[in-house]
């Protein structure tokens, strides 16, 4: 099942102090643990059924936003249809398994004002195959679609366009070629 999450504006799971601007990777000394932390609040936000529990506050767009594109997104995410929540069966999926891993494809660095509008360069996904364990050791994963920035507070969303039901042993975990990844420390790549 396929379907498009509106991405509002009132709270989010972003971390306490907010994104003040994007920043591009290189910034990092290593990508792995800002992924595998937003991998995580992605993660624990499909098991509570609230994935815009990620995308970045008003008042977080405003900061990495150009007005203009402030403006489009806001707009974007009034007029995209669909619901706020995972339905029950796919949230208890995510709820009985744990994270282990975020697969990521269609990074690049967006320069300042460039297509997204933003206030300064930062890097910028499309996708990401999110994987949980289940207890018995069986893998669950769905792609999880949209744009995606780094900021000095974490990653989060600028958008989300598309959640997929999550599957069993999900053919992607074999074919998927990452660009980056991150993975639980407690587990073991799949």
């Amino acid at each position: 099942m396929l379907w498009v999450v509106v991405a509002g504006c009132g709270a989010s799971a972003a971390p306490a102090s907010g994104p003040t601007k994007p920043l591009p990777l290189s910034q990092l000394q290593s990508a792995e643990p800002a992924l595998a932390r937003f991998g995580q609040r992605l993660y624990a936000a499909l098991a509570r059924g609230k994935p815009f529990e990620i995308a970045f506050d008003a008042g977080g767009l405003r900061n990495l936003l150009l007005p203009e594109a402030e403006h489009v997104a806001l707009v974007r995410r009034a007029q995209t249809p669909g619901p706020l929540s995972l339905p029950e069966s796919e949230r208890a999926l995510w709820a009985q398994a744990r994270y282990a891993e975020i697969c990521i494809q269609q990074g690049r660095v967006e320069p300042r004002a460039g297509t997204l509008g933003l206030r300064a360069p930062g890097f910028v996904f499309e996708r990401a195959l999110l994987v949980g364990r289940e207890p018995g050791g069986g893998a669950l994963a769905a792609w999880v679609e949209g744009e995606f920035l780094h900021t000095d507070a974490g990653f989060g969303a600028l958008s989300l366009e598309r959640i997929e039901a999550p599957r069993r042993d999900h053919s992607d975990l074999e074919l998927a070629v990452c660009e980056l990844r991150a993975q639980a420390k407690d587990l073991k790549p799949w």
